[in-house]
């Protein structure tokens, strides 16, 4: 292969790898928070919270959970609680 069609080569990928790197960042989010779980296991009792408090709240936000597990553990119920508080006062929950 010569030098000549190395570099291009080089470059593209270069260029590509590039590319999609900045095409992978979301500038919109604003909370991200990951928790992992010890391999023992984790119980009911074991609340996990992510508070986060807008400092806009005029605007709209779209809110996500994302959850990772596996079928490994025979008693694998997942129940989310999600409890959103209004500047008033009001509180929104989901059970």
């Amino acid at each position: 292969m010569s030098g000549k069609i190395k570099n291009r080569l080089i470059y593209s990928l270069s260029t590509i790898i590039l590319l999609f790197f900045f095409i992978a960042c979301n500038p919109d989010v604003v909370f991200e928070k990951n928790k992992s779980i010890d391999s023992d296991g984790w119980y009911y009792r074991d609340v996990v919270t992510f508070p986060h408090n807008f400092s806009d709240t005029t605007i709209i936000h779209d809110i996500y959970l994302n959850v990772r597990n596996n079928n490994e553990y025979p008693y694998s119920n997942f129940i989310v609680f999600f409890e959103t508080e209004f500047p008033d006062g009001r509180i929104f929950a989901i059970p």
